[in-house]
């Protein structure tokens, strides 16, 4: 939750937060790891030796319950399989014979192996199982190139089996959420190099249903 929540837990973030230059030149700083950040805002530690994390109360219940719910569902979600069948690629790509004056052979790239269910006290893994499928061989690295339609569907599947609806909201401002963002996310892969987008265009159209009891203010204690 401190991942998406940080300004919650009083972590650095992008609304209050001031960017330390001698870690980064970029507009904002790289959140992708806060490990040692959250080490050092939450010293004290369990009896598992696990750091103590004191929820925010105007994060309880309903938000704690959508951030579990999404990891349930990461958690169960095949990106392999989904992969191969949104993006499938060839078996074999025909490569051409080779000449007296013909370059070397490309690598082979590396399968994605298919992953299989296995029960553990309960819960379904998924673990990766050995493919006898061969190494794909090419010619051109371009005849690996998928469409960025295909792109697109792939991406827009999985964020849409990940996250649950009651992200987007309830009633008919959850479909309409859940359209508006899936769309940026096709307008996303298919910007071109020098295009960009801003936070803004993601949530232009979105809006909140404000009567939710984790969205109003938080008394002072």
């Amino acid at each position: 939750m401190m991942y998406i929540f940080p300004r919650q837990f009083g972590l650095h973030n992008v609304f209050t937060s001031v960017v330390d230059r001698q870690q980064t030149t970029q507009k904002f700083q790289d959140y992708t790891l806060r490990e040692d950040e959250i080490a050092k805002k939450f010293p004290k530690k369990d009896k598992d030796d696990q750091p103590i994390k004191h929820i925010p109360k105007r994060l309880r219940g309903g938000p704690k319950q959508l951030v579990q719910r999404l990891q349930i569902l990461h958690g169960r979600c095949s990106y392999a399989s989904m992969l191969q069948h949104y993006c499938p690629i060839a078996e074999q790509v025909v490569v051409e014979e080779e000449t007296s004056d013909s370059s070397t052979n490309k690598p082979p790239l590396p399968q994605l192996a298919p992953q299989t269910s296995k029960r553990t006290k309960g819960r379904s893994m998924s673990q990766p199982a050995q493919s006898s499928v061969p190494p794909l061989q090419y010619n051109l690295l371009t005849e690996l190139a998928t469409p960025l339609a295909n792109v697109s569907a792939f991406c827009q599947a999985i964020l849409s089996r990940i996250i649950p609806n009651d992200f987007w909201g309830e009633g008919t401002l959850q479909a309409q959420n859940k359209k508006t963002f899936l769309k940026m996310v096709n307008h996303f892969v298919h910007l071109r190099r020098f295009e960009s987008m801003c936070l803004h265009d993601v949530v232009q159209g979105m809006k909140a249903s404000w009567q939710r009891p984790y969205f109003q203010p938080t008394p002072d204690i």
